[in-house]
This record gives C-alpha cells, structure tokens and sequence, in this order.
C-alpha cells in the first residue's frame, strides 16, 4: 500500500532547509490534463495526471538529497522511487479533493511563502541554491504551490476537524513543564496537528477509495526494475 506514511506531514514545521528539500524531491508533479506534456501516464486520480517525463524530472531532482555514494546502491534507488510514487500519487488525490473543496492558493499566499522561504538568504544566494541542484526558480515557485495547496486540504479537511479537550491540555502542560510556555491558541493548533498527523493514514486511505490512484503498472514495472 503506497498510502502506508502520512507523507504530507513530512517537512512541516521544519526550517528553511527542510523546506527546499521537501520542494525539491518532489518537483513536477500533477499537472492539468489539457496541459500535460503528450506522454504516458504512468499514475492519475481524476483529473490529475502524472506522466513519465514528470517522474523522471522528479526522480533526479529526488536524488540530489542523498550523497553519490548512496545512489550507487541499486536498493536504496528502488527505495527513493517508491518513496516518490507515494508522494506524486499523495499528491494526486490532494488536488482532486482540493478542486472539489474550491480551494486554491491566491497569489498573495504563494508571494508570502516564498518570501519567508527566502528570508534570511542573501541577495541571489537563494536562487544559487536551486541552480546547484539543477532546479530552476520557476520550477521550484510552482513545487512550493502544490506544497501549500496541499496543506490547505490537509488543514481544512482534517485538522479542523479534530477536537482538543480540557484534559488534552492538562496532559500537554503537564508534559512540557520545562519548555516555554505558549499562549492557549498556539496550544490548540499543535495539539489539532498532532492529531491530525495521527488521523492521516486513515484520513488518506478513505480519500484513496473516493479518489481512485490508477497506476500504469507496465511503466512503473519498468521503472522500478530499472
């Protein structure tokens, strides 16, 4: 089952670091029927489509996150392909349920997003960082669109739909006494996370049957024996 790890968890609330390598392991990605490269599918979910050229442009941008020595060994390459089928297949069924919600990310989200994933760069060092891994800036804005429409499916569908209670709280004071304290507000939306981080395999797994992930297992046997 290749829904099996809450996958869209991976990489939040991390730093600046984490973001672009989150972003760049899975770059390319769904892309709109009418506007997919004239390839063949090799996963779709609806409308959204996942060619071959999209998962090869994936897999080597994939691959920039672990040392050469590491991608010599043929196991640990069947491993980060998987891996990348989960996250496009994830990423599928997001954006059908995002469609079917209305939800998009405006221009004004994307500009923020991309404004504190650059903070603290020096001028240009950014960008620098995305050409050493062969990754271009527009690329990388389109990846970071897909990144925050899929937490806003995730938030809207599933964290606010969790239900703290008193005694949540009583048990996250009473087990981060030493850590600084934070204002009742924040408390609920961690612990809504936390949750929801726990309802994810389920939560993906009821989206997966509504959202049928059809995989062209001929190519993907291709792929993965390769």
């Amino acid at each position: 089952d290749i829904f099996s790890t809450p996958l869209s968890f991976q990489g939040r609330g991390r730093g600046r670091g984490a973001l672009i390598a989150v972003l760049l392991y899975i770059l390319s990605g769904c892309t709109n029927p009418d506007s997919a490269p004239k390839d063949v599918y090799l996963l779709r979910a609806g409308n959204s489509r996942i060619t071959i050229s999209d998962f090869n442009k994936s897999f080597e941008s994939a691959k920039t996150a672990y040392h050469y020595d590491a991608i010599q060994n043929p196991e640990i390459l069947k491993s980060v392909r998987m891996e990348l089928l989960k996250q496009l297949a994830e990423r599928a069924i997001l954006t059908e349920r995002a469609g079917e919600l209305q939800i998009d990310v405006s221009e004004a989200e994307l500009e923020k997003a991309v404004l504190s994933a650059k903070e603290g760069y020096p001028d240009g060092e950014f960008e620098k960082t995305l050409l050493e891994s062969a990754v271009s800036y527009d690329s990388w804005k389109t990846e970071l669109k897909h990144r925050l429409l899929m937490e806003k499916v995730i938030e809207k569908d599933l964290e606010q739909e969790m239900n703290i209670t008193a005694e949540d709280i009583s048990k996250y004071d009473a087990e981060n006494k030493e850590k600084k304290q934070i204002s009742n507000e924040m408390m609920v939306k961690l612990l809504k996370k936390k949750k929801a981080e726990a309802a994810y395999p389920a939560w993906i797994e009821q989206l997966q049957k509504k959202y049928k992930v059809e995989i062209n297992e001929i190519e993907w046997k291709k792929i993965a024996d390769s």
